[in-house]
């Protein structure tokens, strides 16, 4: 057995295996499967978190997510599934009710394959859903004002939570 004390770069590989199969870790746990201190994972936590392999949370950490990419490559990624997707979705929408479409690069397929001739109201906090939805003339479009977020595309913030509470909606869309 290799004594993970002497070897922190292979103790480091084996907590990223381990935050991989489970996607979290907890100090005291690693600390006696691998017979070093908690003192001594915290440490490798805080070397494998300034990595980007994972992100350390109270008593661990969790594995961080690769970067989804900027909004605008997003959206010319995966364009079939998306499409496919946005058609399932658009189907299950019912004529005068009242959705929610979250901002989401599957979400704006979904908004250009909603039926022009569907009496709607739609809430989004995603300018470019709403541009879209103004095209169709039977569509009410309420937009969610705040700060936009670049990663997204969308409208966050106080000002965006504030503007959606007390709101009720037949459906809901939202992104991953």
């Amino acid at each position: 057995m290799l004594d993970y004390a002497a070897f922190p770069k292979q103790r480091q590989a084996l907590i990223c295996q381990i935050l991989q199969e489970n996607g979290r870790v907890v100090c005291a746990e690693l600390a006696s499967r691998l017979n070093v201190s908690e003192h001594t994972i915290r440490r490798d936590l805080h070397e494998l978190s300034r990595e980007g392999y994972c992100k350390k949370v109270y008593g661990g950490a969790v594995m961080t997510l690769p970067e989804a990419g900027d909004y605008s490559e997003r959206k010319e990624k995966n364009t079939a599934t998306k499409s496919r997707i946005a058609q399932k979705c658009a189907k299950l929408v019912k004529p005068g009710g009242c959705i929610f479409i979250d901002t989401g690069t599957t979400n704006l397929a979904m908004a250009e394959a909603l039926p022009a001739e569907l009496a709607l109201t739609v809430v989004t906090n995603s300018p470019e859903i709403a541009a879209v939805l103004l095209k169709k003339p039977l569509y009410d479009v309420v937009m969610l004002g705040g700060q936009i977020q670049r990663a997204s595309g969308g409208c966050v913030g106080a000002s965006a939570v504030a503007q959606i509470q007390g709101m009720l909606f037949d459906q809901g869309f939202i992104g991953g």
